[in-house]
């Protein structure tokens, strides 16, 4: 998502807190996908793209927040499609994530060369632990199935084994988590907590430690070359002159001289 439609879904998740009097407020994403976090895309269409890559993150985050600290409903989201990155860590944000048996997960920065944000230092191992969430934010991309990210706890509940019928058992899920027993219990708990006062310091901590990383991030050779490549299309050559990155080590050199009938020092 980009900055304008991170700062236009945030205004609209702020009204509907507001005004509405529904209980469980459902996100969906695309059909396609559900989300890749920040716009690489108009990212690298803009003037300076280290400025509106730091205003598509913060945007983002506030859309997250407002996912955080929505105290009086229930919050889901439902994955129509696969999800990336930034968009993975912004769905842990709800209360529940579910999901059909066809989505694929990335939860990993580091294609990008980017720590990340959307408050995934709080979500991600409060769903699987400390260790498993360094394992896939270390990782250079390797995809988790949405049986895998329900057997480690990152997703709550598979819906269905494809799309086809995803809608209708969303809104069937929706209605029984509306209609349960434990359902003022946890709107209860859920008050108490988004609006006490230490959990916002809390989150608003993780948030900016992981914008102080990203700081760096949207500054650095990598981070610019790969989002490059990414939108054009072309395999991203990092530029590391070394011995080791030599075209030919100094026994081929000394093999080509000896053929050539020259010397070599």
């Amino acid at each position: 998502m980009h900055t304008e439609q991170c700062r236009r879904l945030a205004a609209t998740l702020r009204h509907i807190k507001a005004t509405s009097p529904a209980r469980v407020l459902v996100l969906m994403g695309g059909l396609n996908f559900f989300s890749n976090g920040i716009n690489l895309n108009t990212i690298e269409a803009s003037a300076d793209p280290a400025e509106e890559s730091w205003r598509n993150i913060n945007a983002i985050d506030e859309v997250v927040k407002e996912i955080l600290l929505c105290s009086d409903k229930l919050t889901v989201t439902a994955m129509y499609g696969n999800s990336g990155a930034g968009g993975v860590m912004a769905s842990l944000a709800a209360d529940f994530v579910w999901a059909h048996d066809g989505v694929v997960l990335n939860p990993t920065y580091k294609t990008m060369d980017l720590y990340g944000s959307e408050y995934w230092t709080y979500s991600l191992p409060r769903r699987v632990g400390q260790a498993m969430a360094k394992q896939l934010t270390d990782s250079e991309g390797v995809p988790v199935s949405a049986s895998q990210a329900l057997a480690m706890g990152m997703i709550d509940r598979i819906l269905s084994p494809s799309v086809g019928g995803f809608l209708d058992r969303v809104v069937e899920s929706a209605e029984e988590l509306i209609g349960s027993k434990g359902m003022e219990e946890l709107l209860r708990r859920k008050k108490a907590r988004t609006e006490n006062g230490e959990f916002q310091a809390l989150i608003q901590s993780h948030r900016d430690w992981e914008l102080e990383h990203m700081k760096r991030c949207f500054r650095s050779e990598g981070y610019h070359g790969k989002r490059k490549a990414f939108v054009y299309k072309y395999e991203y050559l990092p530029c590391n002159a070394s011995a080791d990155g030599l075209r030919q080590s100094s026994q081929e050199m000394k093999e080509e001289a000896n053929l050539l009938g020259r010397s070599y020092a």
